[in-house]
């Protein structure tokens, strides 16, 4: 399995606190049958450079690397971010945030609040060349409560990845996400694993959850979709469909 969104690099940002619970985070995907993973930290174009970025992250992949203890664990990497929207996102080279070696980028938004102008932000990474994937968008108020707003954002050609730990954790993002997949509106699973404790890596329990709610050949897509990312490839969207709204629009 491919995990494309997980915060593992010590010290980098609000993950990993140092190597060893790198290590600890590493062996938990490792254990849940991962082979390859995408290092994903937080970029916020208001708090740093892209230079500065780039540069820590490297760094920090490099001395995760270099501790021994890593030679233990049969895991592949490749370099990402987790980028926050911001209007001023347009005048980065932002390529260079993408999934090493893709044109993929995960693209993380305000929680609360739906920003200004992101249709235009969403439209013009693509006329670059670059295929946003909103992350955990189960955790975005508004597109919970208006699901058209996501059923756009594909149609425009984004893809959308929910996070395993929402679907284990609470029943109404899993509520949620549920009604997204049968809607062919997820592309995605992604563990978003922050740590050792809270947000630990759940993908072994979200999978087994789905399989009780979701057909094999979609779960069979789910993975073939972040392996087929991971490598750079085209993703087939499926025939999408606006999901059902309930009394309370969620």
């Amino acid at each position: 399995m491919v995990d494309l969104h997980c915060h593992i690099l010590p010290n980098m940002d609000d993950g990993a606190k140092s190597i060893d619970e790198s290590i600890q985070i590493l062996k938990m995907q490792e254990e849940q049958n991962f082979e390859r993973i995408v290092a994903t930290p937080h970029f916020y174009i208001q708090k740093e450079s892209l230079d500065r970025f780039l540069k820590r992250r490297t760094d920090c992949l490099d001395k995760l690397c270099k501790d021994s203890q890593i030679l233990d664990i049969m895991l592949f990497f490749k370099l990402g971010a987790e980028v926050f929207y911001s209007e001023d996102l347009v005048n980065l080279d932002l390529k260079k945030l993408c999934i090493e070696k893709t044109n993929y980028l995960l693209l993380e938004l305000p929680t609360d609040y739906k920003p200004l102008g992101l249709e235009e932000f969403l439209y013009e990474l693509q006329i670059k060349g670059i295929t946003p994937i909103i992350a955990h968008v189960e955790r975005y108020r508004y597109a919970m409560q208006n699901m058209d707003l996501v059923y756009d954002w594909v149609s425009n050609g984004c893809l959308i990845q929910v996070n395993a730990g929402s679907i284990v954790n609470s029943k109404t993002m899993r509520k949620n996400i549920l009604k997204l997949i049968n809607s062919n509106l997820v592309h995605v699973i992604a563990t978003d694993a922050h740590n050792t404790d809270r947000r630990k890596p759940l993908m072994d329990e979200a999978m087994k959850i789905l399989k009780k709610k979701v057909s094999i050949a979609k779960m069979a897509e789910l993975r073939k979709n972040s392996v087929d990312i991971f490598d750079g490839k085209s993703i087939d969207i499926k025939d999408i469909k606006k999901p059902k709204k309930s009394i309370l629009g969620l």
